[in-house]
């Protein structure tokens, strides 16, 4: 039998609570850099944006572009596996911020160069795999609920996710139990399977491209 993680939310037997900034080790902002090398901007990087999130997450690169950064953003806040960015600015009347990215080693392999969230990201850092699942798991429960509406500020017509105080909305604390780990494994299977077909889709594009333009 699946476990769903609405299936462990809304259990009865759960009574113990936590908040998500307790598997929080750091937070990063993101960046935007420069289209062009431009002075101290000469470093090569590519940026997740939150319109990528969907692609990346099915083992695409989407249309991610590739920028320039200083040497300091570049050496300090690239994506790492274990890492969950989270888009905090932006949305719309329908949409709200929070939609989730989490990233793996074989996110990263997609990308030839060192990857970034976008200035209007936040990078959660987690310590392991399972925190880093759990931490991902929940914020796109809650922004699936539309709970996130309920957090958001901003006087300019760009909405900001107070983020904050999301890390501290107490929320069911499953993780010694049996069926999170099922959950977990379930999770980890399913993510890299979605990572490798997306790899191998991408492999047989450049082959049809390549034969594309041999013989026609």
């Amino acid at each position: 039998m699946s476990i769903t993680f609405e299936n462990l939310y809304t259990s009865n037997r759960y009574n113990k609570k936590f908040i998500l900034n307790e598997l929080v080790s750091e937070t990063l902002t993101g960046e935007w850099g420069k289209e062009k090398i431009i002075d101290s901007f000469n470093k090569k990087a590519t940026i997740i944006r939150g319109a990528d999130f969907l692609d990346v997450s099915k083992g695409l690169k989407g249309n991610t572009p590739v920028r320039y950064l200083k040497a300091n953003a570049y050496d300090k806040k690239f994506l790492q596996a274990n890492d969950v960015l989270v888009e905090i600015s932006g949305g719309s009347p329908t949409q709200s911020t929070g939609r989730s990215l989490l990233i793996t080693t074989q996110v990263l392999t997609h990308f030839t160069t060192k990857t970034f969230g976008t200035n209007f990201t936040r990078n959660f850092r987690l310590k392991t795999s399972e925190d880093a699942i759990l931490f991902k798991s929940y914020i796109q429960f809650l922004y699936d609920k539309k709970l996130f509406f309920n957090y958001e500020n901003g006087t300019t017509g760009i909405k900001n996710l107070d983020y904050k105080s999301v890390l501290k909305i107490p929320l069911p604390d499953f993780r010694d139990t049996c069926d999170f780990q099922y959950y977990l494994k379930s999770y980890t299977k399913y993510y890299s399977l979605i990572q490798q077909l997306g790899l191998e889709n991408n492999k047989l594009l450049k082959i049809k491209n390549i034969l594309l333009q041999k013989y026609f």
